[in-house]
């Protein structure tokens, strides 16, 4: 009976310990996000006035400074997983001195070794690499796999961790580096809403894939042009890479001798020999980025603040007074809509002034975010009420593509989710760029995304659209979307 009572005892204290310690933990993760930032007066005098001013100049300012199509950056939209990953291998095997890749999730897979395959080689010519990851994926995906190891064991290749996670220290544990772009040799630019695996990247897996954006930017100088869109992401780059958060992994280079991580780097070699004879195209001398791509007049980088805590709305507020200042038409694609008070009346500010606004998301059927679409489906009415006319795009792969259309001649392209979690919490960028041209491109993008989209009408009913076969939702998944959604009303900021 004591040795009974002694182990009930240790049990009881065990048991303490650990729900002291998940309170912790919970505590710890979500109230130092609970209150929201407003945006300050400052940025909105130093950023966003600039901002609008420069791309919708009064009409004595217009006269005095409006510019022409300088065609020192260039551009084209990548919309198709597999004209991502084509674009990525074409712009890689370019490389004559620099790579600098930041991706908010990199796995290993088939897509993810064809773009080492081409990196290594990169690397034996004594390209030098920097890669930059959010730490959630360097906990999960980085650290324990050996094929990561394997590649950034090479010399030329560092490696470097946005905010590793500690559990520890929860009140860290939400700050994520949601960026995603590649610049090659100071001159190529590629970003978008894209991460970097399967799911994303070519059609390995034709079943599971998700629809996204890229812009790709070619600069003509070459670097010697300070207002380069492509000099602007390498700035903001280095402006990440040098934070204190940002640790180093697989530093010291003790795989590199390995005979295991040897066999991976020849395989990939041989990986690059198959790709070259498929593809032959993206390796070739005559490819001209001047045909491919069309002029852009002017083009700005937007960014938040960069730390792991809660942060100001910058990007989203940068990106809603350009678009409350639309004389025609405003069109959002966004995977999923989470607005909070502020946002919402932002928002439908931008519906009273524009004559034409409409926000292009996912249908939960379609969308492959059960949070948020949760919160959506609890707070569809409130969206609704806003004034934007919501399309629920169902073309059977879901879209996670991030975009703005305004006026049919700025466009607003990256990782920006129109949601709490892209406003509050993590960090984001998005590129604006002016262009006639290039927006046509993109008003084509969406116009077909829209065919296969319906019209909400109100919380249950939609616009019938013959290209459309909405599928039902099981009642067992509906369940799902009520309960998460009621469950997750407390912490909703970080959706």
């Amino acid at each position: 009976m004591r040795d009974w009572s002694l182990k009930k005892k240790i049990l009881i204290t065990i048991g303490f310990v650990i729900a002291v310690y998940v309170i912790y933990v919970i505590v710890g993760m979500l109230v130092p996000f609970m209150n929201l930032k407003t945006i300050s007066e400052s940025y909105k005098r130093e950023n966003i006035q600039k901002l609008t001013e420069l791309y919708f100049p009064k009409e004595s300012d217009s006269k005095q400074t409006t510019k022409e199509f300088f065609e020192t950056d260039r551009a084209y939209l990548v919309e198709t997983p597999m004209e991502a990953l084509d674009a990525r291998i074409r712009m890689l095997q370019e490389a004559e001195h620099s790579i600098v890749f930041s991706t908010f999730d990199m796995r290993e897979g088939e897509s993810t070794k064809d773009l080492w395959s081409v990196m290594l080689d990169a690397a034996d010519r004594g390209v030098q690499i920097q890669v930059l990851i959010d730490g959630v994926s360097g906990f999960l995906r980085i650290q324990g796999s050996d094929f990561m190891k394997a590649v950034f064991s090479h010399p030329n290749v560092q490696l470097r961790i946005y905010n590793m996670p500690n559990p520890l220290l929860p009140w860290t544990i939400h700050g994520r580096m949601h960026d995603k772009y590649i610049v090659v040799d100071e001159k190529l630019l590629l970003m978008g809403g894209r991460n970097t695996f399967d799911y994303f990247l070519g059609e390995y897996n034709t079943e599971a894939l998700s629809f996204d954006r890229d812009i790709f930017v070619y600069d003509t100088t070459e670097g010697k042009n300070e207002d380069s869109a492509v000099t602007q992401v390498l700035n903001y780059f280095h402006r990440v890479w040098d934070l204190d958060v940002c640790k180093p992994m697989f530093e010291d280079k003790k795989y590199v001798q390995e005979e295991s991580y040897r066999q991976v780097r020849e395989e990939l070699a041989e990986r690059l020999i198959n790709i070259k004879q498929e593809k032959p195209e993206l390796f070739s001398d005559t490819m001209s980025y001047e045909e491919m791509t069309v002029p852009l007049k002017q083009a700005t980088l937007i960014t938040g603040p960069v730390g792991i805590y809660g942060k100001e709305p910058q990007v989203f507020a940068s990106c809603v007074e350009l678009m409350k200042r639309a004389e025609k038409n405003v069109t959002i694609q966004t995977p999923y809509a989470v607005f909070s008070d502020w946002m919402e009346k932002e928002m439908g500010e931008v519906a009273r002034n524009v004559p034409e606004s409409k926000m292009l998301i996912n249908s939960v059927a379609n969308g492959d975010n059960l949070v948020a679409s949760s919160d959506y489906l609890r707070h569809k009415k409130e969206i609704l009420d806003t004034g934007l006319a919501v399309y629920e795009y169902d073309g059977g792969h879901s879209f996670h593509g991030k975009s703005i259309l305004i006026d049919d001649r700025i466009s607003v392209i990256g990782s920006y989710n129109f949601d709490m979690r892209s406003t509050y919490v993590d960090t984001e960028m998005m590129l604006v760029v002016e262009s006639e041209p290039f927006a046509c491109m993109l008003k084509e993008k969406m116009d077909q995304m829209e065919t296969m989209s319906r019209k909400v009408i109100d919380e249950t009913s939609y616009e019938e659209n013959p290209n459309v076969s909405p599928r039902e939702i099981p009642w067992e998944k509906q369940l799902i979307f009520d309960v998460v959604g009621f469950g997750i009303q407390i912490c909703r900021y970080l959706v």
